[in-house]
């Protein structure tokens, strides 16, 4: 339903409102026609103002009741209203005492249509530039050389009729000379409203020279009486604009954003109430003033809150003032505001103070104080590391002096971090109550952490921790005692009781006593005192306590701005019985288990007795440790034991020294039983640096080195050992049957720095007990009967180098050796030798000396390479060897050839091509019994052949022996003279010395240009052989002189050790005499054609030949000659040639045959050779004189005669017989019957017969009964 307009309507209101509309607009319209009226007069008026300034200045003076001096006026219309710029304006006169100033330019305004608008006049003054200064010097507040008013005192502010002043671009500075603060600020507008006795103040203003955003301050003020109210602040305000600019207390907003609101209320120029709300989100301030974290670290601290709000409200009162805190957020935005309040009342010197607090949060405070730098700088260091946090439950307290207050407080997971010499807590609920008579400080049992960096590394956690305090106010501080707190940590519990002096300026003093009810070893590791113990010496106690457990009781008795406590000035001794402990006291070495002991730490030191442990199955009993002073932390341990030699080499594998020495120690395996003693000292800052010092006892120990193959039994005495080594100085010990001494060195404890492992062995043993080892030198062991004293020296060269060289030494008395010249010795001679070498010895080099008479240096056979060896004789220095091979120099005072043959040719097979060069000088050269002085013998090869040259003056020539197609080609001897002298009386059987297969020998091709025997000249010789498969054929075996001729053929057959040789040997010579002279007999027979002939066989090579060994005939025919004299044994024909070596030696011998005093047609014979003896039946001789028949037997092995001669004269002859025949198979008696007779003139021939007896040299010759001749 819709109501008609002006249904319902009273009509006679209606008639009314009618009217008073009409009224209205009429007013308004005159309104308006007067205002344009005044207008249109004032523009009328303005040009007669610019020349009439004294007219204005009148005006002004009248409203601002101070003198005012214009310079110029310029009118003009602005707006609404006439505008005049006054330039050189002055106000005020020095006469009147108030401040002048002058500015040169203002504005007068004027705006008829100020009425309809809010906070505006219709007259202003306005003045730039201008300079206001608020003072508080005592206490009250006032505006300094206000340039307004009749003068600069309260009361003399006036506006007068003026109805606004505008005042741009003012400096506004705010003075707190109590505080010694001072703000200055930049005001663009500010505006003085006149409202009769108060004026409104309206602005926004800024810091100083800053682009701060301008804040809202509105003031209604009787700037007379400085009474009035205040505001300033703003919403929504950023934070971070007002970074820049300084702020009081030294502390500036970074960031935030919401609302800051003041309110003030002044009266008479002192603030008595003041207001405040404060609502910001993401606040953030920061210092100006840096935290000084430590002597290297400053830091400009920060803090944030997701809320910061407050509201506050400060009151002043008769009695004092009061400071109420509400709604207090400085955290999450879901925190729970908290309260405070602080009242104080009483007299200015003595002031009452009481505070209460409610819900407040710790570490907010801490925060926002750690930034101010009215907060002293320590306070401000330590609120900036401890971080206090936690809450105040409640909190009271009543203070009228330090003698004279009550104080009660409930704190909730309180905590702070640890800051120098205090220590942190974490989550702390303890109740404090008292008075100053005593406090009370309860708390309840509960799970806490402290972290005390400053003292220990590790935090104390304890799983349970309470008890009470209580505190007594001393002379200078207080004193905080307890009679049990029970604490239940990780591993260990007990109680605490004591005191604490806290003292002012002071450091606390403790006498507190603990008890350990029980405990874990490890646990231990959590009160290592930072301040006491070194790093290195905490790291050492962290890994050397692993197990076990402790008890004990702990006293401190001191300052702790003594400790530690060094020169007796305080105490801590605490005393610990471990139990099954294990001490893990170096890395490198085992740890000791199941230890028993009493530990005592006094002061800075640690002392620990044990009674018992064990370590690798050894038991150790007793033990001593002890660390003097934990700064230098050394720790000193000795200890005792005992145990099997299996144990204690295991002990030994474990340790540094075993391990560093592992590949020395392999193999080694101890038996019986020892005891060990040792001492150390560790320096816990370095470890590496310990010194060691210990011995095993060993007793009837048995030590095998499996490796080496060698065992030692009976093993007794001590082995020294220290952190890098070891050593045994003259263990007894059995090696091989005999008693020996051994000496070991390993590490720091060898004679040479360069030596890892030095080693000897010393002791009387045979040469095959030395070498039994050496599988190669077995063959000769025999050769080396007796038993000397020997020392082997065994060295291992440090690591880098990493070789191991063995020396062995013995002066060899007690020892022959069975090797031919220059090697050979008796027993009882002494002849130093020494042998060094490498080892393993496979492809090592090696050195040899024996006395004076050869140095070898060489290089032992491996798979990859060769033996090779320079022997060096006669005292010169060996050279480097060859590539391989063995090569001979030097001088020889006497070689055996023909043994050194005889060996080489048992060991042909291993010493095939060993020989790589020979040069020697021979003083005395043996050869088949023989010798040849000042000898050379050189030794050469190539390719091609192998080439023995004998350079001296019995001997000259080369052998060659090809190195490939030997049988082809043959060994082939090219002599320039071969002077064989006879064999001595006491020379071996020539068949001694070959034993080879006769088919074996390749061919022989020998050819001798000047071939003596003894004094025996040949001439020219020449042999010839030729393998066959039964042996050797000598094709041909000749000698040519011109004296003699002599040519043999035969064959060599059979086996090595069972070889006979064949031979048919022919002799001839014109002149007898001339060849018995070729032979070494001179002057025996003088003339005589000569035709021998031998065909026998005998047992052994060709150079067995003998003619007591012939198994043959011999026949023989001289022609015409004569015996030029005769004596018994005078000439032999036979036994004067001998040719050795065919391959070893071919000898033949001719027995005796003739001598002089004798002419003769002719002799004649044949002889029967056989088992020693030579038998004839018709050996005649035929002369002119008589004709001799010699029949019998010749001893040719006995040397002795059963021969008869029958000597027919020719019948009227004188027969001049001056020799017969003597010593030889002819018969030596027949000579001397034929000297028996000579020189007798015969007259009537007589037939005689003779038996011939005796040895060759001393005949016996019997005559038997004569017959008279036909």
């Amino acid at each position: 339903m819709r109501l008609r307009a002006g249904a319902g309507v009273n009509p006679p209101v209606r008639a009314r409102l009618r009217r008073l509309r009409f009224a209205l607009l009429g007013t308004a319209a005159v309104v308006v026609i007067l205002l344009g009226v005044g207008a249109g007069l004032m523009q009328l008026a303005l040009p007669w103002l610019e020349r009439h300034p004294e007219r204005v200045e009148r005006w002004l003076a009248e409203r601002l009741q101070r003198p005012v001096g214009i310079g110029r006026v310029d009118a003009g219309w602005v707006g609404g209203g006439p505008l005049l710029a006054l330039e050189q304006v002055r106000i005020g006169e020095p006469a009147d005492g108030a401040r002048t100033f002058s500015v040169p330019r203002a504005e007068l305004a004027f705006n008829p249509w100020a009425v309809f608008a809010r906070d505006r006049a219709t007259s202003e003054f306005r003045v730039a530039g201008l300079e206001l200064v608020f003072v508080n010097d005592d206490g009250n507040w006032r505006a300094r050389d206000l340039p307004f008013g009749a003068g600069g005192s309260r009361g003399t502010f006036s506006m007068g009729a003026l109805g606004a002043i505008e005042v741009r671009s003012l400096s506004l500075t705010v003075e707190d000379a109590r505080n010694g603060r001072s703000v200055a600020f930049d005001v663009p507008v500010l505006r003085l409203l006149n409202r009769g006795e108060v004026t409104r103040v309206l602005g926004r203003a800024r810091f100083a020279g800053s682009d701060s955003p301008l804040v809202d301050v509105v003031a209604d003020l009787d700037l007379n009486a400085l009474t009035g109210e205040i505001y300033a602040g703003g919403r929504n305000l950023d934070l971070a604009e007002f970074a820049a600019q300084p702020w009081p207390g030294g502390v500036h907003p970074v960031g935030g954003t919401g609302s800051v609101q003041l309110w003030a209320r002044v009266h008479e120029g002192r603030i008595d109430d003041v207001r405040a709300r404060v609502d910001l989100a993401g606040a953030s301030l920061a210092s100006d003033t840096p935290v000084d974290v430590d002597a290297a670290t400053q830091v400009l601290p920060r803090v944030a809150f997701e809320r910061l709000a407050f509201a506050a409200r400060w009151l002043r009162d008769a009695r004092g003032w009061t400071l109420d805190l509400a709604d207090f957020v400085a955290g999450t935005v879901d925190a729970a505001p908290a309260r405070a309040t602080l009242v104080r009342a009483g007299a200015e010197d003595a002031p009452h103070w009481r505070a209460g607090l409610d819900a407040w949060p710790l570490q907010a405070t801490g925060d926002l104080a750690m930034l101010s730098d009215a907060v002293p700088a320590d306070a401000r260091r330590w609120l900036y590391s401890a971080r206090p946090r936690g809450r105040l439950e409640r909190a009271t307290l009543d203070w009228h002096a330090r003698d004279s207050f009550e104080l009660a407080l409930s704190a909730r997971g309180a905590g702070m971090s640890s800051v120098g010499a205090v220590p942190g807590i974490e989550r702390i609920d303890v109740d404090l109550q008292g008075d100053a008579g005593a406090l009370l400080l309860e708390l309840p049992a509960q799970a806490l952490r402290v972290d005390y960096p400053f003292l220990f590394r590790r935090p104390f956690l304890f799983a349970s921790i309470g008890g009470e305090f209580v505190a007594h106010p001393s002379v200078d501080g207080w004193q905080l005692g307890t009679e049990s707190l029970a604490f239940e940590g990780e591993g260990y519990g007990g109680e605490l009781r004591g005191t604490v002096d806290l003292r002012a300026g002071r450091r606390p003093h403790l006498d507190l006593q603990a008890v350990a009810t029980h405990g874990e070893v490890v646990a231990a590791k959590l009160f290592w005192p930072l301040r006491v113990m070194s790093p290195n010496a905490m790291s050492w106690l962290d890994r050397a306590l692993v197990g076990g457990t402790v008890s004990g009781r702990a006293v401190v008795r001191g300052d702790l701005a003594d400790w530690p406590f060094d020169d007796r000035t305080g105490l801590f001794l605490a005393q610990a019985e471990v139990h099954e402990a294990t001490l893990d006291f170096h890395r490198d070495w085992p740890p000791a288990e199941r230890i028993d002991a009493v530990a005592r730490f006094v002061n800075k030191g640690l002392d620990v007795q044990a009674d018992a442990l064990r370590t690798m199955e050894l038991e150790v009993a007793p033990a001593h440790a002890a660390i003097a002073h934990f700064g230098d932390a050394v720790l000193e341990l000795e200890a005792h034991g005992q145990g099997s030699g299996m144990n204690l080499l295991r002990y030994l594998r474990a340790t540094p020294v075993g391990r560093r020495f592992r590949e020395q120690l392999d193999g080694l395996s101890v038996g019986g039983r020892g005891e060990v003693t040792f001492g150390m000292q560790l320096p816990l800052a370095d470890s590496d640096a310990v010194k060691l010092e210990g011995t095993i006892a060993l007793r009837d120990a048995r030590i095998d080195l499996a490796r080496q193959g060698l065992a030692f039994t009976g093993a007794t005495g001590p082995l020294r050992f220290v952190q890098d080594g070891f050593a045994a100085d003259a263990l007894a010990v059995g090696f091989r049957e005999r008693a020996s001494t051994l000496s070991l060195a390993i590490g720091s404890t060898v004679k040479d720095p360069r030596h890892a492992l030095e080693a000897s062995l010393d002791g009387t043993w045979p040469a095959s007990a030395v070498f039994a080892d050496a599988p190669a030198l077995l063959p000769l062991v025999g050769r080396f009967p007796g038993e000397a004293p020997w020392s082997a020296r065994l060295a291992i060269e440090d690591a880098g180098a990493e070789r191991t060289r063995l020396e062995i030494a013995s002066n060899l008395q007690g020892i022959a050796i069975d090797l031919p010249a220059p090697f050979a010795k008796t027993a009882a001679q002494a002849m130093p030798f020494r042998l060094e070498l490498e080892l393993p010895q496979a492809g090592k080099p090696f050195d040899a000396r024996l006395g004076n008479l050869v140095h070898a240096r060489g290089v032992l056979p491996a798979v990859d390479r060769a033996f090779a060896a320079h022997l060096a004789f006669g005292g010169a220095g060996a050279d480097a060897p060859p590539a391989q091979g063995v090569r001979v120099t030097g001088r020889m005072p006497v070689l055996d050839a023909g043994a050194w043959m005889e060996l080489a040719g048992d060991a042909a097979g291993a010493t095939s091509g060993l020989l790589r060069g020979i040069d020697v000088s021979v003083d005395d050269l043996l050869l088949a019994s023989r010798h040849f002085a000042d000898m050379r013998v050189v030794l050469e090869g190539d390719a091609d052949a192998t080439r023995l040259r004998l350079d001296g003056a019995a001997l000259a020539g080369t052998v060659e022996i090809p190195s490939a197609n030997l049988i082809g080609r043959g060994i082939r001897a090219d002599f320039a003279r071969v002077h064989w002298p006879a064999a001595p009386p006491d020379a071996p059987d020539a068949s001694t010395f070959t034993r080879v297969a006769p088919a074996s020998v390749p061919p022989l091709h020998v050819v001798i240009d000047d071939f003596r025997l003894d004094d025996a000249s040949f001439g020219a010789a020449q042999f010839e052989s030729t393998p066959f498969a039964g042996g050797m054929r000598i094709d041909r075996l000749a000698a040519q002189s011109p004296n003699i001729r002599m040519d043999a053929r035969g064959e060599w057959t059979g086996a090595a050790a069972d070889s006979r040789t064949q031979l048919v040997v022919e002799l001839a010579a014109r002149n007898l005499g001339d060849m018995m002279g070729a032979l070494g007999f001179p002057g025996l027979i003088d003339g005589g054609d000569t035709r021998a002939r031998i065909d026998a066989r005998f047992p052994g090579p060709p150079s067995a030949f003998a003619l007591d060994k012939l198994d043959g005939s011999l026949s023989i025919e001289v022609a015409g000659g004569r015996i030029l004299d005769v004596e018994p044994g005078a000439g032999r024909i036979f036994g004067l040639f001998s040719l050795t070596e065919v391959p070893r030696r071919l000898s033949l011998d001719f027995s005796d045959f003739f001598r002089s005093g004798l002419g003769f047609n002719s002799i004649t014979g044949r002889f029967r050779l056989a088992d020693g003896n030579a038998w004839t039946e018709d050996l005649r001789i035929e002369s002119p004189a008589a004709d001799v028949l010699v029949t019998g037997r010749t001893g040719l092995r006995a040397k002795d005669y059963d021969q008869f001669m029958d000597v027919t004269p020719h019948a009227g002859a004188t027969l001049p017989i001056v020799g017969a025949i003597a010593a030889g198979p002819v018969g030596a008696a027949a000579g001397l019957v034929m000297q028996g007779i000579l020189n007798k003139p015969i007259g009537k021939a007589v037939e005689r017969r003779y038996h011939v007896t005796g040895s060759w040299e001393k005949p016996a010759i019997t005559v038997l009964p004569r017959t008279r001749a036909g």
